[in-house]
């Protein structure tokens, strides 16, 4: 998968998108700290939930996403408000968030999404790539592949630690652009990834959203009508015409 030449854009935005996939991660950490104020004062809890909505209001999620993730969050301080939960309840939660597949499949998608989207691919090209991004994320996601498969992708995009200074503070986990050669074999290694557990040639977009509410199902009970993480009706026409109705390219 060849891109054309040319030197790639620059973008200083990077940084905002990797943090929406590491989303998650900070909202659940800091609920734990929430939980832990919130269990000596409930008015604290108030404002620490208040506090978490100003904060999903400036994230740069779809609207739909920030209304989800608010819910969540609703849920899990009227629960604790209601005595249903504890703090060790909300921790258990947590760890299995962590020690599972969701944030670093999030974190590579949405950092391979952001070359390709700044890189100098034409907009057909741009959707093929992410059709395969997304197959590689929706495999993770299923625990199909896990997160040591990804990590030649990794070791592609991370910041290379400078060997004449190693001890040198870096600016950035990964780099802001990959070549031209760098990114063709990401696509690769993705599309490779998602072949090899046989995942269908079918759009995929990675939503912290309902990976939050499901986190949040397991420790409250579900709600109806939750569709499966992830899953989506694109709009984007380039990748409906890449698809067939079986999902086939």
């Amino acid at each position: 998968m060849s891109t054309p030449p040319g030197q790639r854009k620059a973008a200083n935005s990077w940084l905002v998108i990797i943090l929406v996939a590491l989303f998650m991660f900070l909202l659940f950490m800091g609920t734990i700290v929430y939980f832990i104020w919130a269990y000596k004062d409930k008015m604290i809890a108030t404002t620490v939930n208040l506090g978490i909505h100003a904060v999903l209001t400036e994230t740069p999620l779809p609207q739909e996403q920030k209304k989800l993730i608010i819910e969540q969050t609703d849920r899990v301080y009227e629960a604790f408000l209601d005595n249903r939960i504890v703090i060790e309840d909300m921790i258990v939660v947590v760890e299995h968030l962590l020690n599972g597949p969701v944030l670093p499949m999030g974190a590579v998608y949405f950092a391979l999404n952001h070359y390709i989207e700044i890189s100098e691919m034409t907009q057909t090209q741009k959707a093929v790539a992410q059709l395969q991004v997304g197959r590689m994320a929706r495999a993770g996601v299923e625990e199909k592949i896990n997160t040591q498969a990804i990590q030649l992708i990794v070791d592609i995009i991370k910041t290379p630690v400078d060997p004449n200074n190693p001890s040198k503070k870096m600016t950035s986990l990964i780099k802001e652009n990959l070549t031209v050669q760098e990114l063709d074999q990401v696509l690769e290694l993705a599309q490779q990834l998602a072949d090899g557990v046989s995942i269908p040639n079918e759009p995929y977009t990675f939503d912290p959203s309902q990976h939050i509410k499901k986190a949040v199902d397991q420790l409250l009970g579900p709600t109806p009508g939750t569709p499966a993480p992830g899953r989506f009706e694109p709009e984007n026409p380039e990748l409906k015409s890449l698809t067939d109705s079986d999902g086939n390219l």
